[in-house]
């Protein structure tokens, strides 16, 4: 169903105090480690948001597949986006509950590669929703799946090319790592033009956002870790709360659009 543009730009008015509520609400928490009180200085408030929003979305992702009674498309397709944030929760869990308490993280590769599995599962959610509303993409949709990745991926080698120098493979893998955030943000943002005149204008944008925020987070957290050391209070920590917050969001708007 095509909608008009006053119509859009009407139901975008509407979202925009939500998204100005979760943003307020990502930096108070990512700035909480900076209050001078015992229970905030050890940054449990923003550990535990970063733990806990993953795993809300995935449980959203999952009552939104079930409102459409496991239909081929919006059924499977968030099925596997729930799917896709509880291997992220997974991934959060092991360092909160794990790694660091005990402040070992030998076994870091764990973690990551929960993080690892859940983006092609997000990709793979993108694409479902992207083929069933458009039978080819145009040329353009496919420069942008292409470009997108590429830019981002080589602004970030360049950058820490002389960090990894003497240790190949991290970087290696931290570049693969980016490579699947930047073909997320590629693909979200390609699912945003075949959806930018239809009913599901607003939730694609808004996922939009979301997982442009995560996507930057992502950016952010692999530089920090490699030039000095993360810190809960640091901008991506602030990034990942929105992002989570914003997808949650869009998956209630999604099936209030339908």
């Amino acid at each position: 169903m095509v909608i008009s543009v006053p119509t859009i730009y009407s139901q975008v008015r509407e979202s925009y105090k939500i998204i100005l509520v979760i943003l307020g609400i990502a930096i108070a928490i990512q700035l909480s480690p900076k209050i001078p009180i015992e229970f905030f200085e050890s940054a449990i408030v923003a550990s535990t948001a970063i733990v806990i929003l993953p795993l809300a979305v995935s449980i959203s992702s999952f009552a939104v597949s079930r409102i459409y009674g496991g239909s081929k498309i919006f059924g499977k397709s968030y099925f596997i986006l729930g799917i896709s944030y509880m291997l992220f929760f997974i991934g959060e869990a092991l360092f909160y509950f794990y790694m660091d308490p005990s402040g070992n993280y030998e076994h870091r590769i764990w973690a990551e590669m929960m993080f690892m599995f859940s983006t092609p599962l997000l990709i793979t959610h993108i694409i479902i929703n992207i083929r069933y509303f458009a039978e080819k993409l145009e040329t353009y949709q496919k420069i942008l799946l292409v470009v997108i990745p590429i830019v981002i991926v080589s602004g970030y080698g360049m950058v820490l090319l002389e960090a990894y120098s003497e240790n190949t493979d991290e970087y290696l893998f931290n570049l693969l790592v980016i490579a699947q955030s930047a073909a997320s943000l590629g693909f979200i943002i390609v699912a945003f033009t075949v959806f930018r005149q239809t009913a599901l204008f607003v939730p694609w944008f808004l996922l939009l956002i979301g997982i442009l925020f995560g996507t930057t987070g992502d950016i952010l957290y692999r530089y920090t870790d490699t030039i000095s050391f993360y810190d809960f209070a640091d901008p991506a920590t602030g990034l990942w709360l929105a992002s989570s917050m914003m997808v949650i969001y869009a998956l209630y708007k999604h099936q209030k659009s339908i």
